[in-house]
């Protein structure tokens, strides 16, 4: 009877034992998995450096590409009246430091710094290039895949601006500049940046 009773035991012990030990999870092998999920945070980590690292060359190329940007505050008659500001890029890091910014204020890849709100009037010609993004659809044919607009037509640019203009909206657009007379207006998408 002892016999019984100790095989008894044993058993009933491994039964438990082995419910236990698996407590209804899947088991999962360490080594293999733990390399697999730092492999996959590494790729992540890369693939946000790369996209950190090519909106910094994209904001840097905005820079380089033009003589000012700002905001426009109003166009009207062969004018343009414009809140010039300063477009920062990562890769100034002297102003970074005037101005305390760090890495986190650039999460897009640039910074817009307003000192203030003063405009400057700058001519338009009828050489004038307008660039800029038909967010809307207003201007581009319906099944364009490219909503970039590119035209002399100032009237096409003005009533493109008028929601902005009526909204206060602070949507920077850059400029290249002959003296006082603006060769081009362009709005960039920043939005992807």
């Amino acid at each position: 009877m002892k016999k019984r009773e100790i095989l008894f035991s044993a058993v009933l012990t491994g039964v438990l034992l082995a419910g236990c030990g698996n407590s209804g999870t899947k088991e999962t092998v360490g080594p293999a998995n733990g390399a697999q999920e730092t492999q996959i945070e590494n790729q992540i980590e890369n693939e946000d450096n790369v996209q950190n690292e090519d909106i910094k060359d994209i904001a840097e190329r905005i820079q380089k590409s033009y003589d000012i940007c700002g905001f426009i505050r109003e166009i009207d008659d062969g004018k343009v009246v414009l809140d010039a500001v300063e477009f920062i890029t990562p890769a100034d890091t002297d102003r970074m430091a005037e101005l305390g910014l760090t890495e986190a204020d650039f999460p897009n890849g640039y910074y817009i710094h307003n000192e203030d709100e003063n405009t400057d009037e700058y001519t338009l010609s009828e050489d004038t290039e307008y660039n800029f993004i038909d967010w809307n659809r207003d201007f581009a044919e319906d099944d364009a895949g490219d909503l970039k607009i590119s035209t002399k037509d100032s009237s096409i640019f003005e009533e493109y601006m008028k929601p902005y203009l009526e909204n206060g909206s602070k949507i920077p657009f850059f400029f290249e500049l002959d003296g006082n007379q603006v060769s081009s207006i362009t709005e960039e998408e920043l939005t992807s940046m």
